[in-house]
């Protein structure tokens, strides 16, 4: 607002001349800081004027600049000459001033008229290049919404765009949420200094603010609605004494409000609080405008439900590919993804040589058949954190039937796997001292494939051949959990 004359000085040119013409006087145009922006003696232009900055900041919107006032300025160093002062006015406020050299007495008339037409002039101009801005801005946001992919809109941009459409006060826009009390204010607009009053007097930040008031549930939107004051619209926003304390202090008066509405749901609401004594200008613009608005949430609206959508496919995709190549009791690999890690790994000559490791659970049927099954999956839970501990990041593991477990050592001979085999061993029997409750029986044996020269079905099939005539000699030694021998020491009880 502070700029709104600089915005407009082609005007301003023009509006200067013909009252300079009609008159015969000199006169200046000041801006909000006092600054000469457009004179008849065109080396003024870019002074100070210390009468038009006081008069700005001052409670009167004239100023008689005598002799001695003319001297007193003169003496500070500021550009100033005898004459009249009237401020310029725009939607209410104080944008500048107009100064006539001269008899004050004689000029006062001239300049007050001269500075109420600058004003008004000004005033539907600017009104006419917003309509015309706001305007455009609507066909950006027709066009932006045909485009994908579609780019995220600035709640703060509505609202400053009818906060200068209406010439309300505030502006505010709540966003609203299907769940209880959590309807928000998430963009304001007003001048700063009054904002911060309005703070204060709430005595929270507006943004974010829970906005609770009863809504009315609609099937379509009704244009817009007023109350007659903020007290009336919102009535437990604050205690009914702060009411008329804020309301004075801010001068407020009718409050409008213009729900966006779509198939009976609100998704948001702009609120005008408007000045007391004033209306709502524009009020087909700002319907226009927030028709706009309402295409545009309501596509957002329809592009986060599909974002939703997308994503929670995307997680039960991830959960079904994940249960496709993983054991679910142990979450190691299940066969499906082993058999294809074994085509993987056969077809690059630089991970061998690859050694196989077949493991067969000992007394498994046991435990679950006197036990039950939950002890047998325990058991097999307790069997694969023993097994990751043994083996490398690099090595596979995985369940390929009830009690039936494989690793894939890439990269490793049979001399380096020996060695692995042993550590199995050794954590087998450290866990078993530590939780001998539900001990731990395993039958093991390996074989390795040296080159792609053999195939590692074949290099499996040793491997297994191995573990089970380890298996049954571990049988006839008495180290194998059975039905037969469930007094042995690593039974479980």
């Amino acid at each position: 607002m502070k700029s709104i004359l600089k915005e407009n000085l082609d005007l301003l040119g023009v509006i200067c001349k013909l009252i300079a013409e009609e008159t015969g006087f000199d006169l200046i145009i000041c801006d909000a800081d006092g600054k000469i922006i457009e004179a008849t003696l065109k080396q003024r232009i870019g002074k100070i004027h210390r009468g038009a900055r006081e008069l700005i900041n001052g409670d009167s919107d004239e100023i008689v600049i005598n002799p001695g006032l003319e001297q007193k300025y003169l003496d500070d160093g500021f550009d100033t000459r005898q004459g009249y002062i009237y401020a310029i006015r725009m939607f209410g406020k104080k944008v500048g001033s107009l100064g006539i050299s001269g008899n004050p007495e004689m000029i006062k008339p001239i300049v007050r008229i001269a500075a109420k037409t600058i004003g008004l002039v000004i005033s539907k101009y600017t009104k006419e290049k917003e309509k015309n801005r706001i305007l455009q801005k609507m066909a950006k946001i027709a066009e932006e919404m045909a485009q994908q992919p579609f780019k995220k809109f600035v709640y703060q941009t509505f609202v400053e765009d009818l906060w200068h459409i209406s010439g309300a006060k505030f502006v505010f826009f709540v966003q609203f949420n299907s769940e209880p009390d959590k309807s928000k204010i998430v963009a304001v607009a007003g001048e700063k200094q009054e904002l911060d009053t309005f703070t204060a007097k709430l005595g929270c930040e507006i943004l974010g603010m829970c906005w609770q008031y009863p809504v009315i549930e609609k099937q379509e939107g009704n244009g817009i609605s007023c109350y007659n004051s903020l007290q009336e619209f919102a009535a437990n926003l604050l205690p009914p004494e702060k009411y008329k304390d804020l309301i004075d202090e801010l001068d407020l008066g009718q409050v409008c409000t213009l729900e966006i509405i779509y198939k009976g749901e609100i998704l948001g609401e702009f609120i005008l609080i408007l000045k007391k004594q004033e209306k709502l200008n524009d009020a087909l613009l700002i319907e226009l405008y927030a028709a706009q608005v309402g295409q545009l949430l309501v596509r957002v609206k329809a592009e986060e439900a599909l974002k939703k959508s997308e994503a929670e496919l995307k997680d039960a995709l991830t959960v079904l590919q994940y249960q496709s190549t993983h054991d679910a009791l142990t979450g190691i690999y299940n066969r499906t993804f082993f058999e294809k890690s074994i085509i993987n790994l056969s077809q690059n000559a630089e991970n061998y040589p690859i050694t196989t490791i077949s493991l067969d659970v000992d007394g498994l049927k046991v435990v679950n058949d006197t036990l039950g099954h939950a002890k047998g999956d325990e058991l097999l839970v307790n069997l694969v954190k023993v097994l990751k501990n043994s083996i490398r990041e690099s090595d596979i593991v995985a369940r390929i039937g009830g009690d039936e477990f494989i690793i894939m050592l890439p990269k490793t001979d049979k001399k380096n796997s020996s060695l692995i085999v042993e550590r199995i061993n050794q954590n087998v029997d450290l866990f078993n001292q530590t939780k001998p409750q539900l001990p731990l029986s395993v039958s093991i044996g390996m074989a390795t494939a040296d080159n792609q020269g053999t195939g590692l079905q074949d290099v499996i099939k040793q491997a297994d051949k191995e573990m089970y005539f380890n298996k049954n000699l571990r049988k006839q030694c008495g180290l194998v959990p059975s039905m037969l021998n469930s007094n042995h020491p690593n039974f479980p009880q």
